[in-house]
């Protein structure tokens, strides 16, 4: 991957020298300018030159902050949730032990997966990864 600096920020990159420089062409702005090798070890992400380690770990955290802002509708949420041996009836318990919980989940239009009442499930055995699951399945995605 090569990349071009000014003013100590990266402006452009990309994975091969011919390509750049294809590209820079077009880009009279950053003519003579030196273009730099990203070194071993290392990658651009954002514009920044991180390890492979923080790339790693900056992806999961946008795949996290991306899930956390799934939604699905409360029918959908019940009947997802029953699919891991949580059933209405235990919901109602729930909801009756929790009025502020059931206030949102009868008359919310979607349950988002980053709202703090879903963590409350975990006594039900529903874990962050099967809250993840779910929302995902009910976005489309294959799991």
């Amino acid at each position: 991957m090569y990349y071009i600096e000014q003013d100590n920020k990266i402006v452009f990159y990309n994975n091969t020298l011919e390509d750049l420089n294809y590209c820079l062409a077009s880009l009279p702005q950053y003519e003579g300018l030196p273009i730099k090798e990203v070194p071993e070890g290392y990658t651009i992400v954002d514009y920044q030159l991180v390890t492979v380690e923080e790339a790693e770990e900056i992806a999961k955290e946008k795949e996290h902050a991306r899930i956390m802002e799934m939604k699905m509708t409360p029918l959908d949420f019940l009947k997802a949730i029953e699919q891991y041996g949580i059933t209405y009836d235990m919901v109602k318990q729930f909801m009756e032990q929790n009025p502020l919980i059931e206030r949102e989940l009868r008359f919310c239009q979607n349950v988002y997966r980053k709202h703090p009442m879903l963590n409350e499930l975990a006594e039900y055995g529903i874990t962050s990864e099967i809250l993840d699951t779910i929302f995902k399945k009910a976005n489309g995605e294959e799991v």
